[in-house]
């Protein structure tokens, strides 16, 4: 994960998804907390020949933000 917020996140992958794609993520965070959110890809940029960021919105199962204290996932 590159940058984290309430509403979604961005992360690196290898692997390919298309715009509109639904997944279910189990976060966790350096608390030991985990959560499950279900959301939506919402945007790709090509990083290099291998890796695409991709843009995650939460549509359901949002975190708490008191989880996000402490987490420093932007570059």
């Amino acid at each position: 994960i590159e940058h984290i917020c309430k509403g979604g996140f961005r992360f690196l992958s290898k692997v390919t998804f298309e715009l509109e794609d639904r997944l279910q993520v189990e976060l966790k965070f350096p608390d030991d907390y985990s959560q499950k959110v279900f959301g939506r890809i919402c945007y790709s940029d090509s990083i290099d020949e291998e890796r695409k960021a991709y843009g995650f919105s939460i549509i359901d199962g949002f975190y708490s933000s008191a989880h996000l204290k402490g987490c420093d996932y932007s570059t």
